[in-house]
Protein backbone atom coordinates (compact mmCIF):
# COMPACT_ATOMS: atom_id res chain seq x y z
CA UNK A 1 0.00 0.00 0.00
CA UNK A 2 2.01 2.95 -1.21
CA UNK A 3 1.07 6.48 -0.25
CA UNK A 4 3.06 9.11 -2.12
CA UNK A 5 6.20 7.14 -2.76
CA UNK A 6 9.66 8.71 -2.76
CA UNK A 7 9.38 10.70 0.46
CA UNK A 8 8.78 7.50 2.41
CA UNK A 9 11.29 5.24 0.66
CA UNK A 10 14.23 6.21 2.86
CA UNK A 11 12.72 5.04 6.16
CA UNK A 12 9.69 4.29 8.21
CA UNK A 13 6.70 6.58 8.67
CA UNK A 14 4.17 6.15 11.44
CA UNK A 15 0.77 7.76 11.10
CA UNK A 16 -0.31 7.89 14.73
CA UNK A 17 -4.01 8.15 15.58
CA UNK A 18 -5.30 9.62 18.82
CA UNK A 19 -8.33 8.35 20.74
CA UNK A 20 -8.91 5.22 18.67
CA UNK A 21 -9.03 2.31 21.15
CA UNK A 22 -6.56 -0.51 20.51
CA UNK A 23 -5.24 0.96 17.24
CA UNK A 24 -2.11 3.10 17.49
CA UNK A 25 -2.16 3.99 13.79
CA UNK A 26 -0.63 2.95 10.49
CA UNK A 27 3.01 2.23 9.67
CA UNK A 28 4.54 2.61 6.22
CA UNK A 29 7.74 0.65 5.61
CA UNK A 30 9.28 -0.23 2.26
CA UNK A 31 6.10 0.80 0.42
CA UNK A 32 3.90 -1.50 2.50
CA UNK A 33 1.36 -0.36 5.07
CA UNK A 34 0.54 -2.05 8.36
CA UNK A 35 -1.99 -1.45 11.13
CA UNK A 36 -0.17 -0.87 14.44
CA UNK A 37 -1.81 -2.05 17.63
CA UNK A 38 -1.32 -0.75 21.17
CA UNK A 39 2.09 -1.34 22.75
CA UNK A 40 3.63 -2.43 19.45
CA UNK A 41 6.09 0.43 19.31
CA UNK A 42 8.65 -0.80 21.81
CA UNK A 43 11.26 0.15 19.22
CA UNK A 44 10.86 0.78 15.52
CA UNK A 45 14.16 -1.05 15.01
CA UNK A 46 13.13 -4.11 17.02
CA UNK A 47 12.13 -7.42 15.43
CA UNK A 48 9.50 -7.68 18.17
CA UNK A 49 7.61 -4.80 16.56
CA UNK A 50 6.21 -6.98 13.80
CA UNK A 51 4.39 -9.22 16.26
CA UNK A 52 1.70 -6.54 16.68
CA UNK A 53 1.46 -5.32 13.12
CA UNK A 54 -1.10 -6.42 10.58
CA UNK A 55 -0.37 -5.98 6.87
CA UNK A 56 -2.92 -3.96 4.94
CA UNK A 57 -3.87 -4.74 1.35
CA UNK A 58 -5.08 -1.75 -0.74
CA UNK A 59 -7.36 -3.99 -2.82
CA UNK A 60 -9.64 -4.67 0.16
CA UNK A 61 -8.41 -8.17 1.04
CA UNK A 62 -9.07 -8.92 4.72
CA UNK A 63 -6.02 -9.88 6.81
CA UNK A 64 -6.21 -11.20 10.37
CA UNK A 65 -3.80 -12.00 13.18
CA UNK A 66 -3.82 -13.06 16.82
CA UNK A 67 -2.16 -11.01 19.57
CA UNK A 68 -1.52 -12.15 23.13
CA UNK A 69 -1.57 -9.43 25.79
CA UNK A 70 -0.43 -9.65 29.39
CA UNK A 71 -1.02 -7.15 32.17
CA UNK A 72 0.22 -8.00 35.68
CA UNK A 73 -1.26 -11.43 36.41
CA UNK A 74 -3.87 -11.32 33.61
CA UNK A 75 -3.60 -12.27 29.97
CA UNK A 76 -6.03 -12.19 27.07
CA UNK A 77 -6.07 -12.58 23.31
CA UNK A 78 -7.23 -10.23 20.60
CA UNK A 79 -8.02 -11.26 17.04
CA UNK A 80 -7.94 -8.20 14.78
CA UNK A 81 -8.99 -8.34 11.13
CA UNK A 82 -8.47 -5.39 8.79
CA UNK A 83 -9.31 -4.52 5.22
CA UNK A 84 -8.39 -1.32 3.39
CA UNK A 85 -9.77 -0.07 0.12
CA UNK A 86 -7.88 2.58 -1.78
CA UNK A 87 -10.20 5.48 -2.63
CA UNK A 88 -7.64 7.74 -4.36
CA UNK A 89 -3.90 8.36 -4.14
CA UNK A 90 -3.14 8.42 -0.41
CA UNK A 91 -6.81 8.01 0.61
CA UNK A 92 -8.16 4.78 2.14
CA UNK A 93 -11.31 3.41 3.69
CA UNK A 94 -10.23 1.06 6.49
CA UNK A 95 -12.47 -1.49 8.22
CA UNK A 96 -11.20 -3.00 11.46
CA UNK A 97 -12.86 -5.64 13.64
CA UNK A 98 -11.21 -6.85 16.85
CA UNK A 99 -12.57 -9.74 18.94
CA UNK A 100 -11.25 -10.34 22.45
CA UNK A 101 -11.04 -13.56 24.38
CA UNK A 102 -10.53 -13.51 28.13
CA UNK A 103 -9.79 -16.62 30.21
CA UNK A 104 -12.52 -17.78 32.61
CA UNK A 105 -10.61 -16.70 35.73
CA UNK A 106 -10.50 -13.08 34.45
CA UNK A 107 -14.27 -12.98 33.90
CA UNK A 108 -14.69 -12.64 37.67
CA UNK A 109 -13.17 -9.17 37.29
CA UNK A 110 -15.62 -7.81 34.71
CA UNK A 111 -16.06 -4.50 36.55
CA UNK A 112 -12.28 -3.91 36.52
CA UNK A 113 -12.07 -4.83 32.82
CA UNK A 114 -14.96 -2.47 31.99
CA UNK A 115 -13.24 0.35 33.87
CA UNK A 116 -10.15 -0.24 31.70
CA UNK A 117 -12.34 0.03 28.54
CA UNK A 118 -12.20 -3.67 27.64
CA UNK A 119 -14.97 -5.11 25.46
CA UNK A 120 -15.85 -8.36 23.65
CA UNK A 121 -15.55 -6.79 20.21
CA UNK A 122 -14.91 -3.45 18.47
CA UNK A 123 -15.65 -2.53 14.87
CA UNK A 124 -14.35 0.63 13.25
CA UNK A 125 -14.55 2.21 9.81
CA UNK A 126 -11.92 4.91 9.31
CA UNK A 127 -11.32 7.25 6.40
CA UNK A 128 -7.56 7.83 6.30
CA UNK A 129 -5.51 10.14 4.06
CA UNK A 130 -1.73 10.50 4.05
CA UNK A 131 0.96 12.41 2.21
CA UNK A 132 4.70 12.48 2.86
CA UNK A 133 4.35 14.92 5.77
CA UNK A 134 0.69 14.99 6.86
CA UNK A 135 -2.23 12.75 7.58
CA UNK A 136 -5.91 13.09 8.43
CA UNK A 137 -8.32 10.53 9.80
CA UNK A 138 -11.98 10.35 10.65
CA UNK A 139 -13.92 7.55 12.30
CA UNK A 140 -16.99 7.07 10.10
CA UNK A 141 -18.57 4.22 12.07
CA UNK A 142 -17.75 2.65 15.42
CA UNK A 143 -19.54 -0.04 17.41
CA UNK A 144 -18.65 -2.31 20.30
CA UNK A 145 -20.06 -5.29 22.17
CA UNK A 146 -19.78 -4.86 25.96
CA UNK A 147 -18.25 -7.64 28.06
CA UNK A 148 -21.61 -8.55 29.54
CA UNK A 149 -23.73 -8.01 26.41
CA UNK A 150 -24.40 -9.52 23.03
CA UNK A 151 -25.65 -6.52 21.02
CA UNK A 152 -23.48 -4.02 19.17
CA UNK A 153 -23.67 -0.50 20.59
CA UNK A 154 -22.81 2.61 18.62
CA UNK A 155 -19.95 4.74 19.83
CA UNK A 156 -18.47 8.16 19.00
CA UNK A 157 -17.49 9.03 15.46
CA UNK A 158 -15.82 12.02 13.83
CA UNK A 159 -12.34 13.35 13.13
CA UNK A 160 -9.39 12.09 15.18
CA UNK A 161 -5.96 13.60 15.53
CA UNK A 162 -3.46 12.10 13.11
CA UNK A 163 0.24 12.79 13.50
CA UNK A 164 3.03 11.81 11.09
CA UNK A 165 6.30 10.57 12.56
CA UNK A 166 9.17 9.78 10.18
CA UNK A 167 12.03 7.52 11.31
Amino acid sequence: MNTTGAAHSAGISLFELDKVPDLTGFLLKDGKMFAVFNDALVSLQSDELYGKLLKMDPAGKKNCTKILYADSDKSWTSKPCISARRQADGSYLVDLAIRYEFPDDVKDEISNLKAADHVKERKLRIHFEATASTCTASVIARTYVPLDGTKHKSSRTGPVTCRTIAH
